[in-house]
């Protein structure tokens, strides 16, 4: 596949143009966050999107970042590539449908496509298969976000055994401090969207069992009013804080001992990352690569989706705090190793370098060259 082995690389600096179409922000637009305030700074980056909302938070995060709102056509996304004549264009999936008319822009342009997968899922049809190896043979390279994940976007997609790259995610370490509040009683966190897939309905059912923990859950979403009513029904709301949308991380790290993260399907979420760099423990389901980011017994536990028995006894198990001072300390070391923004965003450096010396992008440069002189 292009972009793959020992494919040249373009040494100068590139113009890179990012498009997501996200509708909310969530782990796909808070990774480009992290990837772009860590790309080098002499690298040219515009990021269009059809959301103003999602932009305004982008650019609040990056302040030197140009964003521009886009019309959600293709004819649109044609006119705003050929004005801005990327060397790259990265088009951050956070579904298998995503950015599909900025798909063809780009391609009828001519220009290297990179796709980055975020969150691969089941139930294509042959059409939609069919549509997915096009677009992965048509494009420089495909990366996602971890080993799992894939193998999931090549499964799920009809895709060639090994077609899609794999840059494992980083974060920068929110420097939330290490050990959690201090006090006898457990004190558990979970960080993301109020909605089916992350399993909280589970968690709380499973907090019954848990008898000396209380939970703080943040964030924001469509279950959040069927989740207090779920935690009054199970009995467990004065245990339970809902702390609603928060701008960091640590408001959720620094509070708590260990995160939690029960969901039903996930790919590499930015929470777990955040809490091993912070030194929490986290205990997570045997989803996408959360089993092979959390090691069973070293940095956490991981237990099966949907079983609340299994999950409370994990629970149960950082009562103790030598034990979770164990796993927070392991968990710390791994995510430093291992899961870094900066080793994240040299890879993605390297593989723009790559999709920029793509034939479509050797063309492209020697028509720069053409008019611009030698």
């Amino acid at each position: 596949m292009p972009g793959h082995g020992d494919a040249p690389i373009l040494r100068a600096a590139y113009r890179l143009c990012v498009v997501t179409d996200a509708q909310e922000v969530g782990g796909a637009e808070r990774f480009l966050t992290n990837l772009l305030t860590a790309l080098p700074t002499d690298r040219d980056v515009t990021v269009l999107g059809t959301s103003p909302a999602v932009l305004a938070r982008l650019a609040d995060a990056t302040p030197a970042l140009r964003t521009a709102v886009v019309d959600d056509s293709t004819g649109a996304f044609r006119r705003a590539l050929r004005r801005l004549a990327p060397d790259v264009v990265h088009l951050n999936l956070i579904a298998f449908p995503s950015c599909r008319r900025a798909a063809v822009a780009a391609l009828s342009l001519r220009l290297p496509v990179v796709l980055v997968d975020h969150l691969p899922t089941p139930g294509l049809t042959w059409r939609g298969r069919a549509v997915q190896r096009l677009l992965t043979r048509c494009s420089a390279a495909r990366i996602a976000v971890g080993r799992t994940a894939a193998r999931d976007v090549e499964r799920y997609g009809g895709l060639r055994a090994g077609s899609v790259q794999i840059i494992p995610n980083g974060v920068p370490d929110p420097g939330c401090g290490g050990g959690g509040p201090l006090g006898s009683r457990l004190v558990l966190g979970t960080l993301g969207r109020l909605e089916r897939q992350k399993g909280l309905d589970v968690l709380l059912r499973a907090l019954t069992d848990v008898p000396d923990a209380d939970l703080v859950i943040a964030g924001d979403g469509s279950q959040r009013a069927a989740l207090e009513d779920l935690a009054a029904e199970v009995g467990v709301v004065g245990r339970v804080r809902f702390l609603g949308p928060v701008d960091s991380p640590c408001v959720v790290l620094g509070s708590v001992h260990a995160l939690v993260q029960p969901s039903r399907w996930e790919a590499m979420p930015l929470a777990v990352l955040e809490a091993m760099h912070s030194g929490r423990p986290v205990i997570a389901t045997d989803v996408g690569d959360m089993g092979h980011v959390v090691q069973d017994g070293r940095t956490g536990f991981v237990v099966d989706p949907e079983d609340a028995t299994q999950l409370a006894a994990a629970c149960r198990r950082l009562i103790d705090p030598a034990v979770r001072e164990r796993l927070g300390r392991d968990a710390r070391v791994r995510a430093r190793r291992s899961f870094s923004v900066a080793a994240m965003a040299a890879s993605y450096d390297a593989a723009y370098r790559r999709a920029a010396a793509h034939p479509a992008g050797r063309r492209r440069h020697r028509g720069d060259r053409t008019a611009d002189g030698p």
